[in-house]
């Protein structure tokens, strides 16, 4: 018992991030991070203990480290708040890190020099910490599971349809392009020159298209189930907060179902980003041990020393997804079987990392996917946002032009599950930004489906049309509706539509 409250606290911060994010991150990430965290626990308890001649010492050592480094972010805000508003500027990070060191030398002497069989209560007190800390995280992940509202049955059925031919079908999210419009109004950039090419291809650009939700996980789940949120959820409380229902409508919908049972198969591609992720496709592209509870982890530890290591390995991550995703895409996928392609790009969404050549450079800002108020100074972010699309555009034009002459009946759909958030606010609903947020470049490379398509056609009636088009679903389709939604409140809806479309 004397060196439990070690092990208990050096998992509780993979088993509080889990909690709260119960149902976006698969479990087997929680299992390898625990078992990872227990491991390098064990090995810095014998090497210590090596130093101490004392296994109890060494594990209260090891588990004030712990609790003194939780601590790190709140000591610093603190220092920050009040010296700062004192008006005394001061380098709040060596104080942070000085005072943290004089209460760990101040722990470490008291403990080294105490009896050991004079240690029992302290052990006692971090083996209460420790149990309160891990059962509090597992308890919070017990109630999301048992309270969270449960998705559309999933047990409808669908008939095996004939057709002359199954071309692939590939579904490009680009996290985040603008429609036209709008980056000419807010960034004065015109973007014809890769609209052409798109026409040139076949595309019909859908030149009034907006989103109908403004938060990635909603587009996405309400563009896969070709329905509204509002009717695929209409019991789910609008104060709920949890993104579970969200992200289980994306890994079970109704267009992965539909066209399973069609004999496709599915493709999918790892992101970074576990809300719109889904690995139960047939075929799945991620990184050799990729963890996503490790990314998030990593990328909210905020200790000096360390930040700009975690940081460029996060970026070089990104970077390498990114990469694996476009080159895939051009490349081709082989199969006998017709192929549905769920390709999430999280480009020109930030971070900012290439610029219009492809030139790969780390950002000096810590590592984040924080857009809108949530992304610091602004100052460059329209010249590295043009940069980063440019580049996307020059390699999007070679994985159309490599599908076509792979597959010249193929489907593909290039869609922005929203627009810029360069001026949106992302918990309140202003208008300024908001149509930025919403206008996106839709377009559609759908041979024979000329007539379903139309200027204002919205990510909600893509796949109604697909559908129709290929199988001969009777699908009719919804009107073109938009709605915001707060970043921690995706189940909140208010109709946004005539603004959005409002003239300047």
């Amino acid at each position: 018992m004397k060196i439990l409250h070690s092990f208990l606290l050096c998992i509780f911060p993979a088993l509080f991030i889990y909690s709260h994010n119960y149902g976006t991150i698969p479990f087997d990430d929680l299992f390898g991070v625990v078992g990872g965290s227990l491991a390098v626990i064990a090995v810095i308890l014998l090497l210590v203990t090596g130093f101490t001649k004392d296994l109890g010492k060494s594990a209260i050592l090891i588990s004030s480290a712990i609790l003194l480094g939780a601590l790190y972010t709140p000591v610093w805000l603190c220092f920050g708040i009040i010296l700062g508003g004192l008006g005394i500027s001061l380098p709040y990070v060596e104080i942070t890190l000085l005072t943290l060191l004089a209460l760990f030398g101040g722990i470490a002497v008291f403990i080294l020099r105490k009896p050991a069989e004079g240690l029992g209560q302290i052990t006692i007190f971090l083996n209460i910490v420790g149990a309160i800390l891990v059962a509090s995280s597992v308890g919070n992940g017990l109630i999301s599971h048992f309270d969270t509202p449960s998705s559309p049955s999933m047990a409808e059925k669908f008939d095996l349809k004939e057709t002359k031919s199954k071309p692939n079908i590939y579904y490009i999210i680009l996290d985040a392009y603008g429609r036209a419009d709008s980056l000419n109004r807010l960034f004065s950039f015109d973007n014809s020159l890769f609209l052409n090419e798109l026409k040139t291809r076949g595309f019909y650009l859908a030149s009034e298209s907006t989103s109908n939700y403004p938060q990635t996980i909603s587009s996405i789940a309400s563009t896969l189930n070709y329905e509204y949120l509002q009717k695929l959820l209409p019991d789910i409380d609008p104060q709920f907060i949890g993104r579970r229902p969200l992200k289980q409508l994306i890994e079970h919908s109704r267009v992965f179902r539909y066209l399973s049972s069609q004999e496709y198969r599915s493709v999918s591609f790892e992101t970074g980003v576990s809300d719109i992720e889904t690995s139960n496709t047939d075929i799945h592209f991620a990184r050799a041990n990729g963890n996503a509870l490790l990314d998030e982890m990593l990328s909210i530890l905020d200790l000096p020393f360390i930040e700009r290591k975690i940081s460029t390995l996060l970026f070089e991550n990104h970077k390498q997804r990114i990469f694996k995703t476009l080159t895939t895409l051009e490349d081709g996928i082989p199969s006998q079987d017709p192929l549905f392609v769920y390709a999430h790009i999280m480009l020109p969404h930030p971070p900012f990392i290439f610029d219009r050549n492809g030139v790969y450079s780390m950002p000096k800002s810590k590592f984040s996917y924080g857009d809108g108020d949530h992304y610091g100074d602004k100052s460059e972010y329209p010249k590295q946002y043009i940069e980063q699309l440019q580049y996307l555009n020059a390699r999007l034009i070679k994985i159309i032009d490599a599908i076509k002459s792979r597959e010249p009946n193929s489907i593909v759909i290039l869609q922005g599950d929203h627009g810029t958030g360069y001026r949106y606010h992302m918990t309140e609903l202003r208008d300024d930004g908001l149509k930025d947020r919403f206008q996106i470049l839709n377009a559609y490379l759908i041979p024979g489906a000329a007539a379903d398509l139309y200027p204002s056609i919205s990510p909600v009636n893509s796949f109604r049309v697909v559908l129709r088009h290929l199988f001969g679903e009777d699908l009719k389709l919804l009107a073109d509706r938009s709605y915001f939604t707060g970043y921690f409140r995706h189940y909140n809806f208010i109709d946004v539509t005539e603004k959005v479309r409002a003239e300047p």
